[in-house]
């Protein structure tokens, strides 16, 4: 690690890209959210609930694949500062 003091514009340029990848997280987050309460809403309707929870387990597994690399970046920007 860099034992020199950050440059200010650097630390702003980190922060920016780190709010950046929060954001995208929350609309993640917000994505999922509105998959599972139609989920609810098909399970509460009379869908077989078998069906609903197979095609929701799938979707929670999709999800998981699909944040890792973000999760990972983030990780490194933390360790980073």
């Amino acid at each position: 690690m860099d034992p020199r003091p950050a440059d200010p514009s650097e630390i702003t340029h980190r922060l920016s890209a780190a709010r950046s990848e929060f954001d995208t997280q929350v609309r993640r987050f917000d994505d999922v959210k509105a998959r599972l309460q139609a989920t609810h809403d098909q399970i509460r309707n009379g869908r077989p609930r078998r069906e609903v929870l197979h095609r929701s387990a799938y979707a929670r597994l999709e999800a998981r694949f699909e944040t890792m690399p973000v999760i990972e970046q983030a990780k490194g920007i933390l360790m980073a500062q």
